[in-house]
Protein backbone atom coordinates (compact mmCIF):
# COMPACT_ATOMS: atom_id res chain seq x y z
CA UNK A 1 0.00 0.00 0.00
CA UNK A 2 1.26 3.59 -0.88
CA UNK A 3 0.54 5.03 2.59
CA UNK A 4 2.64 1.96 4.17
CA UNK A 5 5.52 3.50 1.65
CA UNK A 6 4.67 6.99 3.13
CA UNK A 7 5.25 6.55 6.58
CA UNK A 8 7.92 3.07 6.02
CA UNK A 9 9.77 3.29 3.43
CA UNK A 10 13.29 0.90 3.51
CA UNK A 11 15.24 3.90 1.18
CA UNK A 12 14.11 7.74 0.60
CA UNK A 13 15.26 10.28 -1.80
CA UNK A 14 15.32 13.86 -1.16
CA UNK A 15 15.18 15.57 -4.15
CA UNK A 16 16.37 19.03 -4.63
CA UNK A 17 19.43 21.60 -3.93
CA UNK A 18 21.48 20.14 -0.43
CA UNK A 19 23.84 23.70 -0.62
CA UNK A 20 23.85 25.07 2.89
CA UNK A 21 20.48 26.75 3.70
CA UNK A 22 18.51 25.23 0.98
CA UNK A 23 15.65 23.11 1.85
CA UNK A 24 16.70 19.73 0.64
CA UNK A 25 19.66 20.38 3.21
CA UNK A 26 17.51 21.13 5.75
CA UNK A 27 15.06 17.95 4.84
CA UNK A 28 18.12 15.41 4.51
CA UNK A 29 19.68 16.44 7.60
CA UNK A 30 16.62 16.10 9.58
CA UNK A 31 15.86 12.63 8.25
CA UNK A 32 19.95 11.85 9.33
CA UNK A 33 19.51 13.06 12.75
CA UNK A 34 16.95 10.77 13.53
CA UNK A 35 18.64 7.92 12.69
CA UNK A 36 17.16 6.92 9.17
CA UNK A 37 20.11 5.42 7.55
CA UNK A 38 18.91 4.77 3.76
CA UNK A 39 19.16 8.52 2.06
CA UNK A 40 20.00 9.72 -0.73
CA UNK A 41 20.12 12.95 -2.18
CA UNK A 42 18.64 13.63 -5.97
CA UNK A 43 20.18 16.76 -7.44
CA UNK A 44 21.38 18.07 -10.78
CA UNK A 45 25.10 18.36 -9.33
CA UNK A 46 24.98 14.81 -7.78
CA UNK A 47 25.53 16.36 -4.19
CA UNK A 48 25.08 14.84 -0.74
CA UNK A 49 24.62 15.87 2.18
CA UNK A 50 26.33 14.32 5.64
CA UNK A 51 26.36 10.84 5.36
CA UNK A 52 23.81 10.74 2.58
CA UNK A 53 26.01 10.80 -1.08
CA UNK A 54 24.30 12.39 -3.56
CA UNK A 55 23.11 11.32 -7.02
CA UNK A 56 22.23 13.10 -10.51
CA UNK A 57 18.83 10.56 -10.22
CA UNK A 58 16.63 8.67 -8.84
CA UNK A 59 17.76 5.42 -10.91
CA UNK A 60 21.35 6.09 -9.84
CA UNK A 61 20.16 5.57 -6.04
CA UNK A 62 21.31 2.26 -4.64
CA UNK A 63 18.61 -0.36 -4.19
CA UNK A 64 15.08 0.57 -4.48
CA UNK A 65 13.01 3.89 -3.59
CA UNK A 66 10.09 3.60 -1.48
CA UNK A 67 9.43 7.27 -1.19
CA UNK A 68 11.03 10.66 -2.03
CA UNK A 69 10.73 13.72 -0.74
CA UNK A 70 10.69 16.85 -3.11
CA UNK A 71 12.16 20.27 -2.45
CA UNK A 72 12.64 21.49 -6.06
CA UNK A 73 10.93 24.19 -8.07
CA UNK A 74 7.06 23.43 -8.92
CA UNK A 75 8.16 23.46 -12.63
CA UNK A 76 10.68 20.45 -11.96
CA UNK A 77 7.92 18.03 -9.75
CA UNK A 78 6.02 16.55 -12.50
CA UNK A 79 9.67 14.97 -14.52
CA UNK A 80 10.47 13.96 -10.85
CA UNK A 81 7.31 12.17 -10.34
CA UNK A 82 7.53 10.48 -13.91
CA UNK A 83 11.41 9.30 -13.02
CA UNK A 84 10.36 8.18 -9.39
CA UNK A 85 7.43 6.46 -11.12
CA UNK A 86 9.66 4.98 -13.73
CA UNK A 87 11.91 3.37 -10.86
CA UNK A 88 9.07 1.65 -8.88
CA UNK A 89 8.72 4.23 -6.06
CA UNK A 90 4.99 4.51 -4.81
CA UNK A 91 4.82 7.25 -2.25
CA UNK A 92 5.79 11.19 -2.42
CA UNK A 93 5.86 14.36 0.24
CA UNK A 94 5.71 17.33 -1.95
CA UNK A 95 7.31 20.14 0.04
CA UNK A 96 7.28 22.15 -3.05
CA UNK A 97 5.51 25.10 -3.30
CA UNK A 98 4.10 27.11 -6.52
CA UNK A 99 0.70 25.74 -7.19
CA UNK A 100 -3.10 25.70 -6.72
CA UNK A 101 -2.13 28.19 -3.94
CA UNK A 102 -0.10 30.37 -5.92
CA UNK A 103 -2.65 30.66 -9.01
CA UNK A 104 -1.10 27.93 -10.53
CA UNK A 105 -3.23 24.70 -10.88
CA UNK A 106 -2.57 23.61 -14.16
CA UNK A 107 1.01 22.77 -12.59
CA UNK A 108 -0.98 20.45 -9.58
CA UNK A 109 -3.65 19.17 -12.13
CA UNK A 110 -0.19 18.18 -14.00
CA UNK A 111 1.71 16.40 -10.83
CA UNK A 112 -1.79 14.80 -9.81
CA UNK A 113 -1.88 13.09 -13.51
CA UNK A 114 1.36 11.73 -13.55
CA UNK A 115 1.29 10.14 -10.30
CA UNK A 116 -2.00 8.57 -11.47
CA UNK A 117 -0.49 7.00 -14.12
CA UNK A 118 2.47 5.51 -12.45
CA UNK A 119 0.28 4.33 -8.97
CA UNK A 120 2.30 7.27 -6.66
CA UNK A 121 0.29 8.42 -3.63
CA UNK A 122 1.45 11.92 -2.20
CA UNK A 123 0.79 14.17 0.18
CA UNK A 124 0.92 18.15 -1.04
CA UNK A 125 2.01 20.20 -2.96
CA UNK A 126 3.03 22.70 -0.59
CA UNK A 127 3.23 20.65 2.32
CA UNK A 128 5.36 20.17 5.50
CA UNK A 129 5.91 16.73 5.28
CA UNK A 130 6.03 13.98 7.51
CA UNK A 131 6.59 12.29 10.69
CA UNK A 132 6.96 8.31 11.70
CA UNK A 133 8.74 8.41 15.35
CA UNK A 134 9.01 4.95 15.22
CA UNK A 135 9.97 4.34 12.55
CA UNK A 136 13.09 6.87 12.79
CA UNK A 137 11.80 9.39 10.02
CA UNK A 138 11.39 12.89 10.34
CA UNK A 139 10.82 14.23 6.80
CA UNK A 140 9.50 17.80 7.87
CA UNK A 141 10.52 21.25 8.28
CA UNK A 142 8.68 21.83 11.73
CA UNK A 143 8.99 21.38 14.92
CA UNK A 144 10.98 18.10 16.11
CA UNK A 145 8.31 15.31 18.45
CA UNK A 146 8.79 13.39 20.94
CA UNK A 147 8.38 9.87 20.48
CA UNK A 148 5.09 8.84 21.63
CA UNK A 149 1.50 7.43 20.28
CA UNK A 150 -0.49 10.36 19.19
CA UNK A 151 -0.70 11.07 15.85
CA UNK A 152 -1.62 14.13 14.24
CA UNK A 153 -2.95 15.29 10.63
CA UNK A 154 -3.34 18.61 9.47
CA UNK A 155 -4.02 20.40 6.17
CA UNK A 156 -1.62 23.23 7.34
CA UNK A 157 2.55 22.84 8.62
CA UNK A 158 2.22 25.46 10.78
CA UNK A 159 -0.75 23.92 13.02
CA UNK A 160 0.97 20.52 12.81
CA UNK A 161 4.46 22.42 14.12
CA UNK A 162 2.75 24.60 16.66
CA UNK A 163 1.24 21.25 17.79
CA UNK A 164 4.16 19.49 17.82
CA UNK A 165 6.19 22.07 19.89
CA UNK A 166 3.00 22.28 22.55
CA UNK A 167 3.42 18.93 22.53
CA UNK A 168 6.95 18.37 23.73
CA UNK A 169 6.88 20.88 26.32
CA UNK A 170 4.04 18.91 27.74
CA UNK A 171 5.59 16.05 28.29
CA UNK A 172 3.22 14.13 25.05
CA UNK A 173 4.40 12.55 22.66
CA UNK A 174 3.53 11.66 19.18
CA UNK A 175 3.63 8.60 16.56
CA UNK A 176 3.37 10.22 13.26
CA UNK A 177 2.49 13.47 11.67
CA UNK A 178 0.93 13.86 8.18
CA UNK A 179 0.82 17.75 6.79
CA UNK A 180 -1.36 17.58 3.77
CA UNK A 181 -0.90 20.86 1.85
CA UNK A 182 -3.18 21.49 -0.69
CA UNK A 183 -4.05 17.87 -0.47
CA UNK A 184 -4.54 16.91 -4.48
CA UNK A 185 -4.43 13.27 -4.07
CA UNK A 186 -4.00 12.38 -0.03
CA UNK A 187 -5.93 14.05 2.07
CA UNK A 188 -7.41 13.87 5.96
CA UNK A 189 -10.02 11.10 4.41
CA UNK A 190 -8.02 8.21 3.35
CA UNK A 191 -4.99 8.97 6.01
CA UNK A 192 -7.63 8.95 8.54
CA UNK A 193 -8.71 5.85 7.19
CA UNK A 194 -5.40 4.69 7.06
Amino acid sequence: MSIHALLYPRRVAVVGSVSPGKLGAVLTERILDKGFKNICCVNPKAMGWGRAKGYASIADCPGPVDMVVIASPAATVAATLREAGQGGVKAAAIISSGFSEAGRAELEAEILAVAKEYGIRYIGPNCAGLVNTAWGLEATLEASPAKGRVSLISQSGAIGGAFMEASRSRGLGVGKFLSFGNGSDLNQNELLKY
